[in-house]
């Protein structure tokens, strides 16, 4: 069947070289490419890793507002304006029913100083007691905040909070239908 020249004549055959070298180059890639594979993965890993690591070490300079915080009717006032309607629903304590001011609710979880640029305001704790009223006071326990604006002829007020080095601004503007715009204008501050 095959004689010695057969043998001979298939031995001497050889692919261009150009084809060879690309062959060549086929069979080491994908050793490489494993090689890589198992690094990438590794490496990936390794940089989550240090970036969880990192958040939660600056998680407590940067993240919420350490514990304080105000919110109309539930929902938490920030950067974004909370529009408050010229009707809002009035607060009533035990002692007494308050009328034609913003009740709105504080959250603290440390003595945190209230004050306010105009108007007055009444602070009451969770069974409607009187805990204080006027421009300035200081709070350890989330109360219901009652801001009269009766009386003041101007457009735009503020209200800052102040505990332990931080301190959050929220400005209040009126507006012509009556009601109001209230917002965080201010990040936390550390003094």
């Amino acid at each position: 069947m095959f004689d010695e020249k057969d043998f001979e004549a298939y031995r001497e055959i050889r692919a261009p070289k150009e084809l060879r070298e690309r062959v060549m180059r086929l069979e080491q890639k994908p050793e490489q490419t494993r090689a890589r594979a198992r690094i990438i993965p590794f490496g990936s890993l390794a940089a989550v890793a240090c970036v969880a690591v990192l958040c939660v070490a600056f998680l407590p300079l940067f993240g919420g507002q350490g514990g304080m915080g105000l919110s109309y009717q539930g929902i938490s006032i920030g950067a974004e304006p909370v529009s408050i309607p010229a009707d809002h629903p009035q607060m009533a304590s035990e002692l007494r029913e308050v009328r034609g001011g913003i009740p709105l609710e504080l959250e603290t979880d440390e003595t945190t100083r209230v004050s306010v640029s105009g108007g007055e305001f009444s602070l009451f704790d969770s069974n409607g007691e009187l805990l204080g009223d006027g421009t300035e006071a200081e709070v350890s326990e989330d109360t219901r905040l009652y801001w009269d604006l009766s009386g003041t002829e101007e457009a735009t007020f503020s209200l800052t909070l102040e505990t332990n080095g931080k301190q959050l601004t929220y400005v209040l503007s009126m507006r012509d239908d009556g009601g109001c715009d209230l917002q965080e204008t201010q990040s936390p501050t550390h003094k």
